[in-house]
C-alpha cells in the first residue's frame, strides 16, 4: 500500500472523530441562543449545504494546486471555523462560522480523493479506499462517544477540542503527504482529467453516482432519522439505546472495510457494487418493522457489511472511471452522496409526519435497488489505462 493512503486514513479518522464530537451538541449550543428548533437545525444543514456548493471550487483547487496544500488548508479552515464557532457570542456568528467550514470539508474531500486516487495502481486502489473510508467509520463511531463527555464540561468544549485534533491533522498532512501524487500512475495520467460530459457516459461512473445517491439518501439520512424513533416509538426502548445500535452497525461496517476492498479488487467493482446495494436495499425494508431490539442490531450490523461493499467499490470504479486526476466528474460523485444525505432526511421526515414509514423507508430501498441495477450493466473488469 502506498505511504500516503494510511496517512490519509489517519486524517480522516481525525476529521471524522471532530465531526462526531460536535455533531450532538449542534443544536444544544444553537438553542443557548434562545432560536427555535427550527433555527437550531440550520446550523447542521448549513454546513453540509456549503459543503455541496463549494465542492466544483474545491475540485478546481485540487487540479492546479498541490494536493497536500489542498488537503491542509481544508482541515485548517475547518480548524478555524470551530474555533469561532467556541467563541460565538450570537446565534448568526455560530451560523456563518459552521456554515464557513462546509468550504475546509469539500476541500479536504476532494483533496484527499485524488491523491488518493493518483498514488495507488489500480489493482490496489478498492483496499485503498476501504482503508481510507475506515478512518472515516471509525472516527464517526468514536466521536460522539467522546463529545458526550466533553460537552459534560461545557457546551463549547466540543468545538475546541474539534479545532485542537483538525491542528494535529493538519500538521500530519503537511509532514507526511507528498507535494504532488508522483507515481507512475499520475506520471501517465497528467492529462487525463476526464471531463463531467464524458464521465456520465461512463456505465462504471453512472453506476457510482447511483450509489453514491442512494447510500447518501439511506444509509447516511434515513437510516440515522428512522432507526432512533423505532428504538423508542416501537420497541419501547431508550434512547440511549439506539447509540448502541449504531455503534454495533458501524463497527461491523469497519471491520470489513479492508476485505470489502478486497473483494473490489480480486473478484471485481461490479460483483461487489452489486452485492452492496442489494443487500442494504433489501436490509433497509426491515426497519419498518424489526420485529425486536435484537432483529434491529443484527439487520443493521449486516447493513453495515453491505454498505462497505458499496462504498468501496463505488469509490474504485470513479478512480477506474475518470483516471488519477480527480476534476468535475469527481466533485459531481461526492455532490450526489451529500445531495442524498440532505434530501432523504427531509422526505423521510414530511413521509413520517404523513403516517407512511412504508414510503419513508421504502423509497430509499428503491434507490439503491436502482443503483443495483446500474452496477449490472458495468462491464466486470475494466481499467481506466483500458479504457483510455
Amino acid at each position: 500500500m502506498p505511504r500516503p493512503v494510511p496517512v490519509l486514513a489517519i486524517i480522516a479518522f481525525l476529521v471524522a472523530l471532530g465531526f462526531g464530537i460536535v455533531s450532538p451538541v449542534l443544536p444544544l449550543f444553537a438553542k443557548t441562543f434562545g432560536v427555535n428548533t427550527l433555527a437550531a437545525g440550520a446550523v447542521a444543514s448549513s454546513f453540509a449545504l456549503v459543503r455541496v456548493a463549494s465542492l466544483p471550487m474545491a475540485a478546481k483547487l485540487a487540479r492546479r494546486l498541490a494536493e497536500r496544500r489542498v488537503i491542509v488548508a481544508g482541515v485548517l479552515i475547518v480548524a478555524v471555523s470551530s474555533a469561532v464557532c467556541a467563541a460565538a457570542t450570537s446565534y448568526w456568528q455560530f451560523l456563518i462560522a459552521r456554515a464557513a467550514g462546509g468550504i475546509g470539508s469539500a476541500m479536504f474531500t476532494i483533496g484527499a480523493t485524488t491523491l488518493l486516487f493518483s498514488v495507488t495502481p489500480s489493482e490496489r486502489l478498492g483496499r485503498a479506499s476501504g482503508l481510507f473510508n475506515g478512518g472515516f467509520v471509525l472516527g464517526g463511531m468514536t466521536g460522539p462517544v467522546l463529545g458526550g463527555i466533553v460537552a459534560g464540561a461545557s457546551l463549547r468544549a466540543p468545538f475546541i477540542v474539534y479545532a485542537v485534533g483538525l491542528g494535529v491533522a493538519g500538521i500530519v498532512g503537511w509532514t507526511m503527504l507528498p507535494m504532488h501524487g508522483e507515481t507512475t500512475a499520475t506520471l501517465e495520467a497528467q492529462d487525463a482529467v476526464v471531463p463531467l460530459r464524458t464521465a456520465v457516459r461512463d456505465r462504471r461512473y453512472v453506476a457510482a453516482v447511483l450509489s453514491a445517491f442512494g447510500q447518501g439518501w439511506q444509509s447516511n439520512g434515513v437510516r440515522s432519522l428512522v432507526v432512533p424513533l423505532l428504538v423508542v416509538e416501537t420497541l419501547a426502548k431508550p434512547a440511549s439505546w439506539s447509540a448502541w445500535a449504531f455503534g454495533a452497525a458501524a463497527a461491523a461496517q469497519a471491520l470489513t472495510l479492508y476485505g470489502s476492498g478486497w473483494i473490489t479488487d480480486r473478484v471485481g467493482r461490479k460483483i461487489a457494487l452489486v452485492a452492496g446495494s442489494v443487500v442494504t436495499g433489501l436490509l433497509g425494508l426491515a426497519f419498518i418493522a424489526p420485529g425486536s431490539y435484537t432483529v434491529l442490531v443484527v439487520v443493521l450490523c449486516l447493513y453495515g457489511v453491505g454498505a462497505s461493499l458499496a462504498s468501496t467499490s463505488a469509490q474504485a470504479s470513479v478512480g477506474d472511471a475518470i483516471g488519477r486526476r480527480g476534476g468535475p466528474a469527481l466533485a459531481g460523485y461526492q455532490m450526489a452522496g451529500d445531495i442524498g444525505q440532505i434530501a432523504g432526511p427531509l422526505a423521510a421526515g414530511a413521509l413520517l409526519d404523513a403516517g407512511s414509514t412504508v414510503a419513508a423507508v421504502g423509497i430509499g430501498a428503491g434507490f439503491l435497488l436502482v443503483a443495483a441495477g446500474g452496477a449490472l450493466s458495468m462491464p466486470r473488469r475494466m481499467t481506466a489505462a483500458s479504457s483510455a
